[in-house]
């Protein structure tokens, strides 16, 4: 059964851990369907050092990620976390069955440094 989970000081009584499909799609309808004050309008995970090795029918993979959190009064941050991720092929599809995060670092952003961000996504819009 997947699962998802955030590890590490940084995660303690933030994220918890989803067990099953559908935990881990309310944790994430929970996440991105909230209204927010400031909106976020864009969120992009930039994905470096990647390893994956398999073992027959099942593998494993470490990343590192940048992720910058711009939101629509010109706030923004960059997150920086270690993944490190389990999979297992199941009738011959590879399906992730475990996520792991852990934090590396928080940093806040200068205001509206990002000069040409649009003030929603057209494609992440769920009536388009």
């Amino acid at each position: 059964m997947p699962f998802g989970n955030g590890v590490g000081e940084y995660y303690t009584n933030q994220f918890g851990r989803c067990i099953g499909k559908a935990a881990i799609r309310t944790h994430f309808e929970n996440f991105w369907l909230q209204k927010r004050d400031p909106a976020l309008i864009l969120n992009v995970h930039y994905l470096t050092s990647e390893q994956i090795h398999v073992h027959g029918n099942t593998g494993d993979g470490q990343w590192v990620h940048c992720q910058p959190w711009i939101f629509n009064d010109g706030s923004s941050l960059l997150r920086s976390s270690r993944l490190n991720n389990l999979f297992r092929k199941e009738n011959g599809v590879w399906k992730i069955s475990r996520t792991r995060t852990e934090n590396v670092f928080i940093s806040p952003l200068p205001k509206n440094w990002a000069e040409s961000i649009p003030s929603r996504s057209f494609l992440m819009d769920e009536d388009k």
